[in-house]
Parts: structure tokens; C-alpha cells; sequence
């Protein structure tokens, strides 16, 4: 890797651009917005600001993974980022964005907050605002004009759990299974192309204990983790030498830079865990003492993630993110005649295909009924689009059931520009 981690970013940008469809000039543009706006010193300190305590070269901020990484889909978020920043450039708000961009907890929603604002610029080609005034001296996220109303809208990252399907669990149980017998700790990633039927299964969970032998043989590395990356038409697997980490952390899935997912935005993730017979006598679940010595991650196709057709009953989760974006919709009035807009992004967006009358009545009700001003919600799940090599957003509005003319047309403008349209 060359010394200069902005360097190694740009050749392998420019290597995958054919494939990926980009403009060389694009990728060489999107460096020089990213170096503007945050500096070339701060973000080349993000490449090697790692995690204190982190074997694996675990980047502190997103971007720090990224520019390390540059795989397709770290490359394609850049690019995209960069949009975002040039689009919003002039904005008297810019370099508040870029604080809260360079603040690793607050990446996500701030990333949230720029594709939906850069979203409503061009599907509906009004002027947007970010970091407007708000009620009681707040700011919201976005502000804009249209059909001759004023809208305020709020974005917001509910966390809820998510479900698989029993094949999938089938599968998770057979590969922690493999990775319990392992000499040494592994991570395996799994993103499916396809549902498993209980061939396709066996067939991966065939492939996965072959190759856990092959990272198993010969003694660890002591500087680089052994990694296998199994790519065909069904599935991408990646099995990586790994390591410990205490019973209760949240799962930490060391992948191969090939791999099609580096975020974790995974359906479901286990760990195997390692106890002593000391460690587990008489105490509290809680306070188990011991360490996760193999995880195994999993990702749906994107079909099935826009199609949902998983069998968990929603209502638990529906009433679950009721309550905590009606939380959050005060924060989308700002002042008389204002009109309210709250933008969540979560997984069950993808599952909202399937959701119930009473379901949709009960969410409805609680976000939109008792809240006069706020016109509608949209729930939206970001996720790699296999096909377009790009990050996509499945969008799923919610308005009421007497729902205004001028706001069905501005999200029916958004849901189509999302299905037509690819950023970059």
C-alpha cells in the first residue's frame, strides 16, 4: 500500500471505475471535494486512526474505513458523499455538515440527512435548506417549499432488531457450529444473492467447513489475518482469521476487502462464546465472564429486502418504532403554517409491503393523527445494489388517510427518482 492513503484510495477507485461505471474524472473530482471540505491532514489521519485495543485495522470513523478498504461499495459511498457536498456547498449550514460528518456517531444520521435533502432538491428541483430554525430555538434537518407550502423535515435512525427466515437460521446455527470447532478465532460474512432452500444450505455450509480447515492449517500470521473470499452466483462468502473479544461486546465482523458489505448493516449476526466453568457458576447472565471467538454475519438479497417476504409478524416492531419517532416529531414544527416531514431510516422499511391494516392504522395514528402538522413519514433502508454497484434507498411513505394532494405528488416524485435514478 503506498504511504500516502489518499493515493492508494484514488488507484483503486480508478481500477474498478470501468466496471463501476464511473468517470475517472469523477473519482479524481470526488478526492478533491472530500480533501476540501474536511482537510487532506484530517482524513488521511482517519485511515490510521484505528480503535484502541483493535487487533484488525478497525477504523475509529467511517471514512477512515473506506479510504482504507476501497472495495466497490466503500468506493461508491465516497463518490456519493462528495455529491452531497458539492450539491450543498454554497449552504450557510456547510460547515456545520462537515462537524457533524467528522463526528464517527454521528456519520450515519448526517449521511441520512444529505441524501434525503439531495433527493428532494432533484426530485422535486426546489431549493433546500439544511440546518433550518425550528421551534424553541432549534434547528431541524431540512427545510424546502413546494405546491406553495412550507415543509419542515426531520431525519432520524431508529434502532430496532430485525428476523430471518428459518433456512437462514438454519444456516447461522450450522456455521457456528463449524466456527465453535475452530483452532483459531474466524469471522464469516455471508451476503445471499439468492433465499437458501436447504440444498443451497447444505452446499454453503459445505463450502464454509472446507475453508475453515484451509485458515485452520499451518500457524496464525502474526501481522495479517488469513482470508478466503467465495464468490458465485448465489452467495459471496468471506471467512477471515479473527480474534476474541468479550462476551456482550456488539459483534465486530472482520471481512475480506472484497466483500460486498464493510458496513454493519447485516439481517442478523452470532457469535460463539467461550466460558470457563469459573466463569459460568452461579452468577447472573449478565455478568458471564468469557470471549466470542467466531461470528457470522448475514445479508439478504437486495430483492428480497424491497420485496420483504419474511415471515416475522411486525406488530411488535411497527408499535416499537411508533413510539420512538412519535419522540421525535415535535421537532419537525417550525412555526405556524409550517408543514411537517419525518424521513427515518430503518430495515423495516423493506417489510412495510406486508404490514396489516391495523398495523399501518396503528403507526399511521400515532405518527400522523396526533401530530396535525406533521403531512407524512417516510421510512427509508439504505442498502448495496448488486446490479447498479451502488447504494440504494428502498422508500416506503406513510400519510393519512385523507393525505394532501401536494405531498402524495412530492413523495411519489421521490419514490421514482430512487427506482430510476443511481448517485452516483
Amino acid at each position: 500500500m503506498p504511504e500516502d492513503p489518499l493515493e492508494f484510495f484514488r488507484l483503486r477507485a480508478l481500477a474498478n471505475a470501468h466496471p463501476m461505471r464511473i468517470k475517472a474524472e469523477l473519482v479524481n473530482e470526488s478526492l478533491s471535494i472530500l480533501c476540501a471540505s474536511f482537510g487532506t491532514e484530517w482524513l488521511c489521519a482517519c485511515v490510521n486512526n484505528i480503535k484502541k485495543g483493535s487487533i484488525v485495522p478497525d477504523r475509529k470513523h467511517p471514512l477512515g474505513s473506506f479510504l482504507h478498504v476501497a472495495g466497490e461499495p466503500q468506493i461508491a459511498e465516497v463518490i456519493e458523499l462528495s455529491r452531497y457536498l458539492l450539491a450543498f456547498s454554497s449552504s450557510p449550514a456547510f460547515e456545520t455538515i462537515v462537524r457533524t460528518l467528522a463526528a464517527p456517531s454521528q456519520y450515519q444520521s448526517t449521511l441520512l440527512q444529505l441524501a434525503a435533502a439531495y433527493r428532494l432538491r432533484r426530485a422535486l428541483n426546489v431549493d433546500v435548506h439544511l440546518e433550518p430554525p425550528a421551534q424553541n430555538g432549534r434547528l431541524g434537518d431540512i427545510s424546502f417549499e413546494y405546491a406553495s407550502n412550507k415543509y419542515n423535515a426531520e431525519c432520524y435512525l431508529p434502532r430496532l432488531d430485525d428476523e430471518v427466515t428459518p433456512e437462514c437460521e438454519l444456516l447461522l446455527k450450522d456455521c457456528l457450529k463449524i466456527l465453535k470447532e475452530a483452532d483459531v478465532p474466524i469471522s464469516a460474512a455471508i451476503q445471499l444473492w439468492s433465499m437458501p432452500t436447504a440444498a443451497l444450505r447444505k452446499v454453503m455450509v459445505g463450502l464454509i467447513r472446507e475453508q475453515v480447515k484451509k485458515i485452520n492449517e499451518g500457524p496464525p500470521h502474526a501481522d495479517t489475518f488469513k482470508q478466503v473470499l467465495a464468490s458465485g452466483k448465489h452467495a459471496v462468502i468471506s471467512l477471515s482469521q479473527s480474534f476474541e473479544i468479550p462476551l456482550g461486546s456488539a459483534p465486530r465482523v472482520v471481512r475480506h476487502p472484497g466483500f460486498p458489505r464493510q458496513g454493519n448493516d447485516y439481517v442478523a449476526a452470532c457469535t460463539v462464546g467461550h466460558a470457563s466453568e469459573h466463569g459460568l457458576r452461579g452468577i447472573q447472565r449478565a455478568n458471564v465472564r468469557g470471549v466470542a471467538r467466531g461470528i457470522v454475519a448475514l445479508w439478504l438479497p437486495p430483492e428480497v429486502e424491497t420485496e420483504a417476504p419474511l415471515s416475522k409478524d411486525l406488530t411488535e416492531d411497527i408499535e416499537q418504532l411508533s413510539k420512538k419517532i412519535e419522540k421525535k416529531v415535535a421537532q419537525t414544527r417550525g412555526g405556524e403554517g409550517v408543514r411537517g416531514l419525518v424521513i427515518a431510516q430503518t430495515w423495516i422499511a423493506t417489510q412495510m409491503s406486508r404490514a396489516t391494516k391495523e398495523q399501518l392504522r396503528g403507526l399511521r395514528r400515532r405518527v400522523l393523527d396526533n401530530h396535525a402538522r406533521v403531512d407524512a413519514l417516510l421510512l427509508m433502508s439504505r442498502h448495496w445494489n448488486h446490479e447498479s454497484r451502488r447504494h440504494k434507498y428502498h422508500i416506503f411513505p406513510v400519510t393519512p388517510l385523507d393525505r394532501r394532494e401536494a405531498t402524495a405528488g412530492m413523495l411519489d416524485e421521490m419514490v421514482r427518482l430512487e427506482a430510476t435514478t443511481a448517485i452516483p
